[in-house]
């Protein structure tokens, strides 16, 4: 006898369709919850930085990679940019979430280019830009009055070198004005080798010391550095608040004979306003409580320290952030203003 299915196998088809269906969707929401709660745990952040082979990039890319080592929670993506004024722009624009700048840069783009800072805040101030303002002994340059009529390397177009560091500097100091002299947009590499080869008189490097082409220069040329006094530095500061004085030690390079007062700018962590608090204070127990791993970075790195953290921060248009904040007052170190 011939058992009819007809009516019976449409009904198991629903049932075991039914089943099916209720299986997946079970499984589905179980691992979507899961997903969910992974990914409101995860933070992926970028961070401008600078060139692949500068001092930006290798403070950048090794912070973040201590980030993510000690909070697997927190990815940061240390992007290579063309530094300071971009990566400010792209903080300050939302594009990204986090940038190394230089001093002076937030308050040239919101005046030059009227730049909405309300979405940027500070996170740390750490490492320096120094300016080297070198000639060749043979030069018949002694100080900055005698730069007039000369070829001078100020640093490419755009660059912090050109806009924060020379020709405003030279006119907010001596009186030096562009028609006074022969700017020529040359970077660090141009400016030395320049020097080397006779085709500038002198120029400024703009970076922390000691550098080894300015030892390889010193090396192969007599060299000279120019001071700066302190009533120009007060000349400098009342135009460029973001510019202190320093002290090159003696012996920093082999034609240095004598401790040399130059102008220096500190370097700025800032990050966006909406990040969350916990993120920015573990971004700073990373970096901040492990010294001897972040040292090993860059020589440049030691210098982001709690010591160092709030240095001239008072002349910046924009607050800190509250994560960076609640670790500075856990470290003692932040007082009200």
């Amino acid at each position: 006898m011939k058992i009819k299915f007809k009516g019976i196998l449409p009904s198991l088809l629903a049932i075991l369709l039914v089943i099916c269906l209720s299986g997946c969707s079970s499984g589905g929401d179980s691992d979507s919850n899961d997903g969910g709660a992974e990914k409101q745990d995860k933070h992926f952040l970028s961070m401008g930085t600078g060139s692949s082979s500068g001092t930006y990039y290798y403070i950048g890319a090794g912070f973040a990679n201590m980030v993510s080592k000690y909070y697997p929670e927190i990815q940061i993506n240390a992007q290579s940019t063309a530094a300071a004024f971009e990566n400010a722009r792209l903080v300050a624009n939302g594009e990204m979430d986090m940038g190394l700048i230089c001093g002076g840069t937030l308050e040239f783009l919101a005046e030059e280019e009227n730049l909405d800072l309300s979405n940027a805040a500070l996170v740390a101030v750490g490492h320096r830009s120094d300016a080297h303002w070198i000639t060749l002994k043979n030069s018949g340059i002694e100080s900055f009055e005698d730069l007039r009529g000369k070829r001078v390397g100020v640093g490419p177009q755009g660059s912090a070198t050109l806009i924060l560091a020379s020709i405003k500097t030279l006119e907010a100091g001596w009186g030096i004005k562009p028609g006074e002299y022969t700017p020529l947009y040359y970077d660090f590499g141009e400016i030395i080798r320049g020097l080397k080869e006779g085709t500038i008189d002198a120029g400024v490097v703009f970076a922390g010391f000691p550098l080894s082409s300015v030892m390889d220069l010193c090396s192969t040329h007599d060299v000279r550095f120019l001071e700066v006094t302190s009533e120009e530095i007060e000349r400098i500061q009342a135009v460029q608040p973001y510019l202190q004085g320093i002290t090159m030690p003696a012996g920093t390079y082999s034609d240095l004979d004598k401790d040399t007062q130059i102008y220096t700018a500190n370097q700025r962590m800032i990050c966006s306003k909406d990040l969350p608090e916990d993120v920015v204070y573990k971004f700073m127990k990373a970096i901040y409580e492990h010294p001897e791993e972040r040292d090993q970075i860059h020589p440049q790195a030691a210098l982001w320290n709690l010591e160092q953290a709030l240095n001239g921060a008072e002349s910046d248009p924009v607050e800190f952030h509250p994560g960076a904040v609640k670790f500075y007052k856990e470290k003692g170190v932040w007082s009200e203003k």
